[in-house]
């Protein structure tokens, strides 16, 4: 199974899609409104790469990814950290 994040600018989608054309038997999954990291992003990633292992000879469950499109962005406020910055000076 190769999981890739659908934003995914270091690893996209297209680097799965290549490298499964290379292995038999392989499974390309691409988590909707993901990007690198695809592993941490959910659940419902993180249970798919266990489920994969401890049974690789079982069809993987896919109802988690294909019922998931909501973007999330993560927004931190910088004020406090430049304050810091140019206190520093």
């Amino acid at each position: 199974m190769l999981l890739s994040g659908e934003f995914d600018p270091g690893t996209p989608p297209s680097h799965a899609y290549t490298a499964a054309k290379e292995m038999t038997n392989s499974l390309v999954v691409v988590a909707p409104s993901a990007s690198h990291a695809v592993f941490y992003f959910s659940d419902c990633t993180s249970n798919l790469v266990r489920d994969f292992y401890n049974n690789t000879d079982e069809v993987v469950n896919l109802d988690c990814i294909q019922n998931s499109n909501d973007i999330s962005f993560i927004v931190s406020d910088l004020k406090d950290e430049l304050m810091k910055l140019q206190s520093s000076k």
